[in-house]
């Protein structure tokens, strides 16, 4: 089934409740006593029902999550995830009293159609059958919501068939349970949490108490049927009770799968911190106690209420899920089992009373005459009761090596789910402390059985499998990647239409694939993905029209989230895997084969990406092109998270921009402009509202951007507005640094021996931008905002602006291995548009040959500087071009042959590649009483120019970070 967005399921519930919501306000009086016929309400939920299974393949009816003992048994996760946001979504618009503090919620759509009242609520939960929702819900919710839905729950059951309405006692009985239990890893509530957990109590009590009560038992029934109903609710309860309180012994990652389809909050996780609460262990102790003693206090009254009649109706009686034996056998199993268990509890261990009862009925001395021994059973298989093998099946936890060899005997007794137990026995002795060489015999006796199967029945093993052990290791010691890959490049697939057309001879190596699988799924789909990713077409196993290939692709599909999702984030973010071209073709074939949509590649892979501090400069360059291409071709909707997508565009923006010389600054331009079209795109689509653009324009992503980049978000933004930010940002950090007494001595040092004021700022600007960013914001401080920094004129702000300029350029010589290759570069192509600016702006006062002097006089000013780096040869031969540029070209032919000419020799002398830019130490001035390298090499201010550049660029880094003056100190080096 293809993944849906909630908003899919929003729409079409949505216009269901519009289109009833004249009926559906009669509701808001919350009772059954409304003049509100109940086939009304079945007429509104079966359209419900069938909208969403036409619409969105969503089959939301009689949905369950717990088998006949109460385990979680979900074999298909995706659609499960799909009725979890229905549930949730009629959750969230429910009356409920905490309602107002679900408005703030973050996961899911709360006021998405009309608001439903409780008793509304209720009733298409009994209409759907999908309880299971509403029980696990219970464990997860917050606990104010928590009791509300119990209360409800428990006021109405009544309205259910007997049967059904004890099957959901039984279970909220056990999620209760739970949800105590588990109180200690914090929950949230808005009213004082122990009088909610007391509330808590007194309901679980009272669920004992209904278990119980003859309201649950047929009136007009035999005896011999009300006697079997005790008699299967006692062994009921012995299941119950052991399973509440053997739940203290299980981690709460196991049930997190389901936790997080579940979760709801009370706003932003900020605003959730003053409803959170965690109990003391002590508090959860007390309060276990207590339900424990409910619990044992009921099963003693079951157990003492039996009496000779009902012990012989159910020995005349079959067990309700083994015919094979008796009910009173069944019972007396489970007492078994539950005197086993007492040995191993502290709290029971005490209770004699109960041991006394239990001894009793199971007759502990003799208990073999109540369950079959596994011997007696394969005896009793041999002599021809072929349902003993079932009965042989279930108990796979008792097996050894022998038992194993008494099934693959006799395999025609065997069922596909019993191969599938099989599986289960090996992973049950692999998960225990089993040593390697008996965990290896097991592994050899079942995948003998196993690979004797149909390939079309293999499979269906391994997805189930797949399915819900896919995180699980407990396999993977038997998993060869080595020998996975000499396989993969071997072997060959036929391109079969149906699996159970293969032959003998093609078996094994399909076989064989899905073992591989079945070893370590993630691994194997892992591998199977890169092998794809550079494979012909030809020798593709993913993409052909085989049914092969349908069923690894459903692979890729299973799981509570997509696994083809999984692991190429994996590839990408934790392999980290190039993004070639190959990667992007089989990107490309996955959306044909429709494995994946434009809108997940974006919300799962790019964006993840994006977001990720790992920068690999062509993997980046060839997502973004797959970007551009998506939004040009028109392949994502509104599902894609463009609130998202632009943040993580932008910080990647600014984390190129602190590159060093490790990559080119060219290189740089080009991604960085990419990622500015795409936003420009996205404003020109109009992909977000007004109200986003707000949003994203106060977003707290944007503390670790640079305010360079803000501006592709804000157009509008002038230089002196970017300035203003970088100063709000670092002034404040930089005063405390240089007054708090409690800063480390070399860090206050350090603070104090440079000034930060606004030429920084603008240093730190130009040493960031790209040529044509550097000329524009050169001509802002010129044209606009001149005044501001006290400048008396538009000359002498082009004066000061070309000498800033120099700063800069000392800097980077100075300090080139900071900054990526060819950034001296790109400011002389910078400097030119510059002046060509101020030359089409020019004031008929100032002649062009004002603007032409300051600038040769300028560039002539670096030679000193440059001349002892390795651009010394590049750059008398440019300065010597310049000047020879006749002055009568004038205007944009003037400049246009200036940047010619710096192109021309920055390809001439291109070696950059070879030698790295470091300043030349020797001396090679002439006898003289002034030394310029000397004087520059030794220059302080080229150094407090460049400190105060470090203290601006880690203030932005590690804005509004805990402990930001020791992050400071370790940032800049200041550590002994």
């Amino acid at each position: 089934m293809n993944r849906n967005t909630p908003d899919e399921y929003v729409k079409i519930i949505k216009k269901l409740l519009l289109a009833n919501s004249q009926r559906i306000e009669q509701l808001k009086i919350g009772s059954p006593v409304t003049m509100y016929p109940s086939r009304d309400i079945e007429k509104i939920i079966r359209n419900i029902i069938y909208a969403l299974k036409n619409k969105v393949k969503c089959d939301l009816y009689n949905v369950k999550i717990f088998d006949a003992n109460g385990n979680i048994d979900v074999v298909e996760f995706i659609p499960l995830c799909d009725y979890a946001k229905c549930y949730n979504g009629f959750l969230l618009n429910t009356n409920f009293s905490s309602h107002y503090l679900l408005n703030k919620q973050i996961f899911g759509s709360v006021g998405s159609w009309p608001l439903l009242s409780p008793y509304f609520f209720i009733q298409i939960i009994w209409f759907l059958k999908c309880e299971d929702l509403l029980i696990e819900s219970l464990v997860h919710v917050p606990l104010d919501l928590c009791i509300e839905i119990l209360e409800l729950t428990i006021k109405h059951i009544n309205e259910l068939e007997i049967s059904r309405a004890r099957r959901i006692i039984l279970l909220l009985i056990y999620k209760v349970y739970n949800k105590c239990l588990w109180l200690h890893l914090g929950t949230l509530s808005e009213e004082n949490v122990m009088r909610r957990i007391y509330q808590l109590v007194t309901y679980f009590k009272k669920l004992c108490d209904m278990l119980v009560s003859q309201e649950y038992v047929i009136d007009d029934i035999s005896l011999r049927k009300y006697l079997i109903l005790r008699g299967i609710l006692m062994k009921n309860m012995l299941r119950y009770v052991r399973k509440c309180m053997h739940s203290k012994m299980e981690s709460y990652s196991e049930h997190q799968s389901l936790a997080k389809l579940f979760t709801l909050t009370y706003g932003s996780f900020d605003e959730c911190s003053k409803y959170y609460h965690i109990i003391s262990i002590n508090e959860i102790k007390s309060i276990v106690m207590k339900l424990d003693e409910y619990l044992v206090t009921l099963l003693l009254q079951l157990i003492k209420d039996v009496d000779q009649s009902e012990l012989m109706t159910w020995k005349t009686s079959n067990d309700d899920e083994n015919t094979m034996i008796s009910l009173r056998r069944g019972i007396a199993t489970e007492c078994h089992y539950f005197l086993k268990f007492i040995r191993h509890n502290e709290f029971l261990v005490k209770n004699k009373h109960l041991f006394y009862y239990l001894e009793q009925f199971a007759s502990l001395r003799n208990s073999r005459k109540f369950t079959f021994t596994l011997k007696e059973l394969c005896r009793d298989i041999t002599h021809g009761n072929r349902y003993g093998m079932q009965e042989l099946i279930k108990r796979y936890k008792e097996w050894d090596l022998s038992t194993l060899d008494f099934i693959m005997k006799r395999k025609q007794l065997l069922n596909i789910d019993n191969y599938y137990t099989i599986l289960k026995y090996l992973h049950h002795i692999c998960a225990h402390t089993y040593s390697k060489v008996e965990k290896y015999r097991v592994y050899i006796a079942v995948f003998k059985i196993l690979i004797q199967l149909k390939v079309y029945d293999l499979y269906f093993i391994t997805l189930k499998y797949v399915h819900k052990h896919f995180d699980d290791k407990h396999l993977e010691d038997f998993y060869d990647g080595t020998c996975f890959d000499a396989y993969l490049q071997q072997s060959s697939f036929p391109a079969k239409t149906n699996l159970r057309h293969i032959t003998t001879v093609e078996q094994p190596s399909y076989g064989i694939l899905l073992i591989f699988i079945l070893l370590n799924p993630k691994r194997a789909l892992s591998q199977l993905i890169l092998y794809e990713i550079n494979v012909e077409d030809t020798k593709s196993i993913i993409f052909q029209k085989s049914m092969l290939a349908s069923i690894v692709q459903n692979y890729y599909k299973s799981g509570h989230r997509n696994i083809l999702t999984y692991v190429l984030q994996d590839i990408l973010l934790q392999q980290r895997v190039t993004f070639n071209l190959k990667f992007r073709t089989f990107i490309d074939k996955v959306r044909t084969y429709k494995m994946m949509t434009a809108n997940d590649l974006m919300n799962y892979l790019y964006i993840p990406y994006l977001h990720g501090s790992h920068l690999n400069v062509f993997s980046l360059h060839n997502m973004l092109l797959h970007i551009t291409y998506f939004l040009e071709e028109k392949h994502c909707s509104l599902k894609t998270n463009f609130l998202a997508l632009i943040p993580a565009l932008t910080k990647t923006a600014s984390l190129m921009r602190r590159c060093n010389r490790g990559f080119s600054k060219f290189t740089l331009h080009v991604r960085i402009q990419l990622i500015s079209d795409i936003i420009s795109q996205l404003y020109a689509m109009r992909m977000l509202s007004v109200d986003q653009i707000s949003t994203l324009s106060t977003h707290g992503l944007w503390d670790r951007v640079e305010p360079l980049d803000m501006k592709m978000l804000l157009p509008m933004m002038t230089t002196f507005d970017i300035l203003q930010i970088y100063a709000k940002r670092c002034f404040i950090t930089h005063q405390r640094l240089r007054t708090n007494p409690r800063c480390h001595p070399k860090l206050r040092n350090y603070v104090q021996s440079f000034h930060l004021d606004q030429e920084a700022f603008i240093r730190y600007i130009m040493l960031h931008c790209f040529d044509r960013e550097c000329a524009d914001h050169a001509r802002d401080l010129t044209f606009i905002c001149w005044y501001n920094f006290g400048w008396i004129n538009h000359m002498m702000a082009y004066e000061n602006t070309m000498r800033i300029i120099v700063d800069v350029a000392e800097i980077i010589l100075k300090y080139s291995n900071a900054f990526p290759r060819h950034t001296f570069i790109i400011l002389l192509f910078a400097l030119v548009r510059f002046c060509n600016y101020v030359k089409q702006k020019l004031i008929p006062e100032y002649s062009f040959d004002t603007i032409r002097n300051i600038m040769l006089d300028t560039m002539s000013s670096m030679k000193h500087m440059v001349s002892r780096t390795h651009y010394a040869e590049f750059y008398v031969t440019l300065l010597q071009e310049v000047h020879a540029v006749s002055p009568q070209l004038r205007g944009k032919k003037y400049f246009r042959r200036i940047w010619h000419l710096i192109d021309m020799y920055t390809d001439i002398y291109s070696s950059e590649a070879t030698p790295t830019p470091i300043l030349k130490t020797d001396c090679t001035c002439a006898e003289s009483s002034y030394c310029k390298f000397y004087a520059f090499v030794i220059d302080e201010k080229i150094t407090a120019n460049y400190q105060t550049y470090l203290f601006i660029r880690e203030c932005i880094n590690h804005a509004r970070t805990h402990n930001y003056s020791e992050r400071l100190l370790r940032a800049l080096c200041l550590t002994e």
